[in-house]
């Protein structure tokens, strides 16, 4: 049986634009683990899990803290973007 490819997660600072941490996990516990490091100061990271209920979920992004991701780890499509912003702004 084919191990599956791990698919990278790209978490920005929205505190600084131009950073931008890879993780390879999922996007909710890439988020997570990003603030819980780098804002909590918190290097156990068997830990991480008790900070799940930090985690808020939008309708295309996921975020904890100052950190942000795509909520399927990658930007979707300009069409789906586009489709959001209409439903939002009727």
């Amino acid at each position: 049986m084919a191990t599956p490819a791990i698919k990278e997660t790209r978490v920005f600072d929205l505190r600084n634009e131009r950073v931008e941490l890879w993780y390879d996990l999922p996007p909710k516990e890439a988020v997570r683990n990003a603030h819980a490091l780098f804002e909590l100061g918190d290097g156990e990271t068997w830990n991480y899990g008790q900070y799940d209920s930090l985690v808020f979920e939008g309708d295309l992004t996921v975020g904890c803290g100052h950190y942000c991701a795509w909520k399927d780890g990658e930007k979707p499509s300009q069409e789906v973007i586009d489709n959001y912003v209409k439903s939002i702004t009727r």
